[in-house]
């Protein structure tokens, strides 16, 4: 194979990570007319091409996904369209689509050339492959025309998806503390409101889709004689998707969900248990949000956290059951005690199994295990069945319902991780957890909504006593979250621990290797130094050409992405963080020269006289492979200093930026010049 078809064909490498199965199967959805009016597979796309900026996944690779994944959806659709042409035109739902006649229109001005137009025109996307079944293009025609449309919208997204990445790599460095915090929450909260407006506009439209194709399936020849052959299992299967009984749709959907919920819960207990990895992240994680506390969002999270406590919830639960009871609507009331009680028993019994310590870095003091996390679980367990309730009693849209589910669940899960109270895999665990209880709360509500019929009408002096006991709940639980006052964690200096560099590095206790978040890129520890103190360190490097890096703000955040776009290079803009023995960096500094960048982390006090022993990591600038330590400057900083191998080590790699380094195993250790 060629140079040129190796990096353009698949690697069979490439077809065992799931990212690009994931995002192709996006693409295929949203090209799928019948799947993409709810699947927002361009934005799925483009942040796979913002994944390809950040070196996780190879451009080609996922660019042929993409346009695969399109060319397949966009055949599915004209087929479909061919197959049922005379059912469409009959008036079925697609063709009384504003997007439809948008598709058609476009398609009947430009032809063929309407499957590329279309491609970037969101929600016509698929339909314009069923426009063209419908006014009869031949299928060799359209098959071209598809091809051709699916591999310019793969190339486009992927590029625009890469140069939104590139963007955010280049500028998320050195965003403020608090801006990232909350710039990744509102995002977050932006994208799930988006997905609940498609959903919320879709919906009755694939309701009716559904119908069609179950009684196109059951009025097909074949599938007749098949029904007169097996009548039982006829009867089992088509009870199934029955819609006016419980045991039909609907207990269908929900067993669906619950396995699918129970799966993922169960494979996340075992990946705890089992894959070290996960601890491995989870402090790594703990202790680079420990960098991001700012005063200001330890109170708002403090405040947000108070949500999950058992004061504030048990106020708001009496309130709501009380209002449920007065109003007589019992289905929402057995359904909001049984995903409180399930939370609240699996909760105490998992902890207590498990019995996971606490992060020692916690904010404040919890004494109860760490997995899986309870505030997270009832995030989804109470708080997401109170919106599922007013969403059932139709107080609320499903829009709205979406976007404040998400919210509960991201704020208060969110606030335990950034407060440190428990790791990541205790609040996604915690998560998992709550909507299992939630789906089961909400089973039990709709088989007593199917058993009791119609709700009898609400007298007004109900109503308002409901409002009243509703509004006194929320008012104990406000005052609740506004006086809580829990104990913090006693902040204790812990002394460095004493380090032999010479006799340790290369092991546990002191690595030979520096890693990012995840463990994908890695840096080799090639100088161990001591000094009597940062500030002397700092000192001695600037003089050397070396220049700190600046504290993260908004505003340099700002600056930054304006000299890069006048390709200024500024040596003290931010570096990613990396992790060392699991900590953060404690300094970064970048050569004025070279742009290489030297990360250092605080290892401990040398035994014997106690001076400070730093580990230094030195990551290549974009530009090329790194210049030996004595072309950094480094090497005339320690006279004296001596060359260790370290054996078992990795030869080469790649840096958080994806320069690449050679490294022979070799560690420069000494002293700090006079």
């Amino acid at each position: 194979m060629s140079g040129w078809a190796s990096h353009i064909l698949p690697s069979l490498e490439s077809l065992g990570i799931w990212a690009y199965w994931i995002i192709g199967a996006a693409s295929m959805l949203e090209s799928f007319f019948v799947t993409g009016i709810v699947v927002p597979g361009t934005l799925i796309v483009d942040a796979g091409g913002a994944l390809v900026r950040l070196g996780r996944i190879d451009f080609f690779d996922l660019v042929w996904f993409v346009a695969l994944g399109a060319i397949l959806g966009g055949e599915a659709g004209f087929w479909l369209g061919r197959i049922a042409g005379r059912r469409f035109q009959q008036g079925w739902a697609p063709t009384r689509l504003p997007a439809f006649r948008r598709a058609e229109g476009l398609f009947q001005r430009h032809g063929g050339m309407a499957l590329i137009l279309g491609r970037f025109l969101g929600p016509v996307a698929g339909l314009v492959p069923l426009a063209a079944a419908l006014t009869g293009m031949p299928a060799s025609r359209f098959r071209l025309w598809n091809i051709a449309s699916g591999i310019i919208y793969a190339f486009a997204h992927v590029a625009i998806g890469f140069a939104a990445g590139d963007i955010l790599a280049r500028i998320g460095p050195v965003l403020g503390r608090d801006a990232l915090v909350v710039g990744a929450i509102a995002l977050l909260i932006g994208f799930i409101y988006l997905i609940a407006a498609q959903i919320r506009r879709a919906l009755p439209v694939l309701m009716r889709w559904f119908r069609m194709i179950l009684s196109a399936v059951t009025g097909h020849p074949l599938a007749a004689r098949l029904m007169r052959r097996h009548p039982r299992l006829t009867r089992l299967i088509l009870g199934r998707f029955e819609t006016d009984r419980f045991s039909g749709l609907i207990l269908t959907a929900l067993i669906a969900v619950l396995l699918y919920l129970a799966t993922a819960w169960a494979e996340s207990v075992f990946d705890f248990l089992s894959v070290p990895q996960v601890a491995e992240t989870d402090l790594r994680l703990a202790r680079l949000i420990h960098v991001f506390w700012t005063p200001e969002l330890l109170r708002l999270f403090g405040l947000i956290t108070q949500l999950g406590h058992w004061p504030v919830v048990l106020a708001v639960f009496l309130g709501t059951a009380g209002a449920l009871a007065v109003t007589r609507r019992w289905p929402s009331l057995l359904q909001l005690c049984v995903a409180l009680g399930g939370e609240l028993v699996t909760v105490r019994l998992l902890k207590g199994a498990f019995d996971r310590p606490r992060p020692e870095l916690g904010y404040f003091v919890e004494t109860s295990g760490s997995f899986p996390s309870g505030h997270a679980t009832l995030s989804i367990a109470f708080w997401g069945t109170l919106v599922v309730i007013l969403w059932r009693e139709r107080l609320i849209g499903v829009t709205t319902a979406l976007i404040l589910a998400t919210a509960f669940a991201v704020l208060i899960g969110g606030s335990r991780l950034y407060l440190i109270e428990h790791f990541l895999s205790d609040v996604l665990n915690g998560w998992l957890l709550g909507g299992i209880w939630l789906v089961v709360g909400l089973g039990a509500a709709e088989w007593l909504r199917h058993a009791r019929g119609l709700p009898a009408p609400v007298e007004r002096w109900r109503q308002g006593c409901a409002i009243a006991i509703a509004a006194l709940g929320l008012a104990a639980a406000g005052y609740g979250v506004a006086t809580a006052n829990p104990p913090l964690t006693a902040r204790q200096t812990q002394e460095a621990r004493p380090v032999d560099p010479l006799a340790e590095i290369g092991t546990t206790a002191f690595p030979a290797v520096a890693e990012t978040l995840t463990g994908d890129h890695v840096l080799p520890i090639r100088v161990v130094i001591t000094a009597p103190d940062t500030d002397r360190l700092t000192t001695r490097l600037a003089t050397a050409g070396w220049t700190p890096v600046a504290t993260p703000t908004f505003s340099g955040a700002l600056q930054a992405a304006w000299d890069d776009l006048r390709d200024i290079r500024d040596p003290g803009a931010p570096v990613l963080p990396m992790f060392w023995n699991s900590h953060p960096q404690d300094l970064a500094l970048r050569n004025d020269s070279s742009g290489a960048v030297l990360r250092l982390w605080l290892a401990g006090r040398r035994k014997g006289d106690g001076a400070q022993t730093y580990a230094v990591a030195l990551e290549p600038a974009e530009t090329g492979m790194p210049a030996p330590l004595s072309a950094e400057g480094l090497g005339a900083l320690m006279p004296g200093a001596r060359n260790i191998t370290v054996p078992d080590m990795p030869d080469h790699g790649s840096g958080p930026d994806g320069a690449a380094w050679l490294w022979d195993g070799s560690v420069l250790i000494g002293d700090l010049a006079p």
